[in-house]
């Protein structure tokens, strides 16, 4: 009888052991899912400043000496952008005495030039441009500008519009 016990015993736990619920594993896969974003170059140009020359004296002291000045504008480009910075021709283009833009006072014009450096030997216009690398940040770019001596104007307050271009 003790193997019958034994027997049952053994049935009864192996009945109990099946009847535990075991839990079902699922199946799974994967996938990789693309993500992506595209990042234009760009730029934005900041011209906050005038060049203001100051007082053009054709009597005395600009009779024979050029009146200098120049000014700064803000530039930010996308990093890694190429860029080519130009400026245009200003509202009176032509071309004047040692100049290419004036300004205008009425019908009156002064002729000035503006340049890439301090040094005046490189017309700033829009064939000779200035080389700027985008960093992602604002940098500052300086034009320096000459009003050339010994011009004959009346008096008045003259002015002149330039475009600054950035191409990318």
């Amino acid at each position: 009888m003790n193997i019958i016990y034994r027997s049952l015993g053994i049935a009864t736990v192996a009945a109990t052991i099946g009847a535990m619920s075991v839990p079902a594993f699922a199946s799974s896969t994967t996938s990789n899912q693309a993500i992506g974003a595209s990042v234009s170059n760009d730029c934005a140009i900041t011209t906050n400043n005038t060049l203001a020359f100051g007082s053009y004296d054709p009597i005395a002291a600009n009779a024979t000496n050029d009146l200098s000045g120049s000014t700064t504008f803000s530039v930010a480009c996308t990093k890694g952008a190429s860029v080519t910075l130009s400026l245009g021709a200003g509202g009176n283009g032509g071309t004047y005495t040692n100049a290419t833009r004036a300004m205008s006072s009425n019908s009156n014009l002064l002729a000035y030039e503006l340049y890439t450096t301090n040094s005046n030997s490189t017309v700033w216009n829009s064939t000779n441009t200035v080389a700027y690398n985008g960093t992602g940040s604002s940098g500052t770019e300086t034009i320096y500008g000459v009003i050339p001596h010994g011009q004959v104007v009346p008096a008045g307050a003259y002015t002149d519009s330039i475009v600054v271009t950035a191409s990318y």
